[in-house]
């Protein structure tokens, strides 16, 4: 297949899309992000189930939720970069956090992850065409407990 042949909204959209390392001090406005999280949810999901949710800490909350990441770390760990870690969780303006719970049921489970999988890309697409970016990164899920959220 030729570039040419790719050359429609979509195709731009995937090529388009960045994964930033360095944040703007501006946060992403609400109104937008509730907007791109309407949007996002057309991802494709088996069953309907839509099993994505969403934990959103800016302000003094990115503080907690910081504080949780590096809470994780082994004793070594947080030692040689916990607080240069924490830093780097303070800079980023809002931090948006996508969940879902857990299926018992293999089948369904691995769709819901998909389906995850899927919403975040959507996500991640629109809110490149606003002119933002984001960073995806895996967090355990003792994060989330240990700030207080399931």
């Amino acid at each position: 297949m030729h570039q040419d042949q790719l050359e429609y909204p979509v195709a731009q959209l995937i090529r388009d899309r960045r994964t930033v390392r360095q944040f703007r001090e501006d946060p992403v406005p609400q109104l937008l992000i509730t907007k791109l999280l309407d949007i996002a949810c057309w991802a494709p999901n088996h069953g309907f189930r839509e099993p994505w949710r969403f934990i959103q800490y800016r302000g003094e909350a990115r503080r907690t939720f910081a504080e949780s990441v590096v809470a994780t770390f082994s004793a070594e760990e947080k030692e040689k970069n916990g607080d240069r870690r924490l830093a780097y969780y303070m800079d980023i303006p809002v931090h948006l956090i996508v969940v879902a719970k857990e299926d018992p049921r293999a089948k369904q489970r691995e769709e819901d992850f998909a389906a995850v999988c899927c919403w975040i890309q959507n996500f991640s697409w629109r809110l490149g065409k606003e002119g933002s970016a984001s960073s995806g990164k895996r967090i355990p899920i003792c994060t989330l407990r240990l700030s207080g959220r399931r």
